[in-house]
């Protein structure tokens, strides 16, 4: 972590160097710390996907629900779709709007994600997660992810 860090003192615009960091942060578990992580990365590279799909993701399913947030997932889930218009981009605004207990929505963002998948070739596997995620924000209320 403090390699990291250093690296990021002599370039702070290293998406893979900040990348890195969140996932060593997030696989000791220190979500908030990762969180806070990303907060700085996403400042510095507002326009980075990973960033953002990163942002989005800590805040619409992060292990730590204590780093979660609704109303922040859906807007940074829609920057990301907006950097970033593919299945999974959609998959990420849908499980924000489901974290924000906006289940009709997440089923509408999770049709649209299996819509473009079914583009995809090979796309059996996704398909399938795909369905189970529209089944379980149909289905569940709560329809945030657990």
């Amino acid at each position: 972590v403090d390699t990291y860090k250093k690296s990021l003192l002599l370039d702070g615009t290293d998406d893979d160097v900040w990348l890195e960091l969140i996932s060593m942060l997030e696989s000791l578990g220190s979500y908030d710390i990762a969180l806070k992580a990303t907060l700085l990365a996403a400042e510095k590279l507002p326009k980075n996907k990973s960033i953002v799909l990163k942002l989005a993701y800590a805040y619409s399913a992060s292990p730590d629900t204590a780093v979660r947030n609704g109303a922040r997932a859906v807007e940074t889930a829609q920057r990301l779709y907006k950097l970033s218009p593919e299945h999974h981009s959609a998959r990420i605004v849908a499980m924000s709007y489901a974290e924000n207990n906006q289940c009709d929505q997440a089923v509408e963002w999770i049709e649209k994600a299996e819509e473009m998948a079914r583009e995809l070739p090979d796309n059996g596997d996704l398909l399938e997660l795909l369905k189970r995620n529209r089944e379980f924000f149909a289905n569940n209320d709560p329809c945030r992810v657990p």
